[in-house]
């Protein structure tokens, strides 16, 4: 980078009153356009172009307008240009909102923000219901369970009485065989001693 001497300075002090003066009286003494550096460094716009490129200087877009930093400027005329380290931003990728659509996606930014703090609400919310409904699920496996157990133990029972009532019957039964057997011991054992009873003659021929 060539060095320029003192009076290239004043030329863009003086290009930068100019600038100011032609601005509707607002001042932009931090930023000149680049044809007034491309004059002030001596060099084209191409050139400037480049140099914006490279990083050496910084392009700023206002509306329709294209400024660069007029320290960066002094540097380059100083030769001691810029050293940008950060990530260059390239001009397709730089967007200009005017305020009021810039307030407006904040609003809808907010708005944004809001729905989804209600979301995150109502995802918890579910999560609780379902950790509900999953405790209950398992609280109804539990008493399906215990229902089950106490039909089998029913069953089990109700087993265990139509069994103990057909062996009541069954005893029942051989009860009554047994009276009746008995009843016929003690005829046999009456007609027995009735016989006892009878003389010979009398047992032999039936006694009259």
């Amino acid at each position: 980078m060539k060095s320029v001497h003192g009076a290239d300075l004043d030329t863009l002090d003086t290009t930068m009153d100019t600038m100011d003066n032609q601005d509707n009286g607002q001042s932009i003494s931090e930023k000149v356009t680049i044809p007034v550096a491309a004059k002030a460094l001596k060099v084209s716009t191409k050139t400037v172009q480049r140099y914006i490129e490279k990083g050496l200087i910084t392009k700023v877009k206002e509306g329709t307008r294209v400024y660069v930093h007029i320290d960066e400027v002094r540097a380059l005329l100083n030769g001691q240009p810029k050293i940008d380290k950060s990530p260059r931003v390239q001009e397709k990728d730089r967007i200009t909102v005017d305020r009021t659509h810039y307030d407006s996606l904040l609003v809808r930014l907010g708005q944004l923000e809001a729905s989804q703090q209600l979301l995150l609400e109502y995802k918890g919310n579910l999560q609780a219901r379902d950790k509900e409904l999953s405790e209950t699920k398992s609280e109804l496996d539990q008493a399906k369970t215990t229902i089950s157990k106490a039909r089998q133990e029913l069953q089990g029972l109700l087993k265990v009485k139509q069994d103990a009532e057909a062996k009541a019957v069954t005893l029942l039964d051989q009860q009554k065989a047994l009276e009746a057997r008995e009843r016929e011991l003690r005829e046999l054992k009456a007609e027995n001693e009735r016989l006892k009873r009878l003389k010979w003659w009398e047992r032999l021929f039936g006694r009259k």
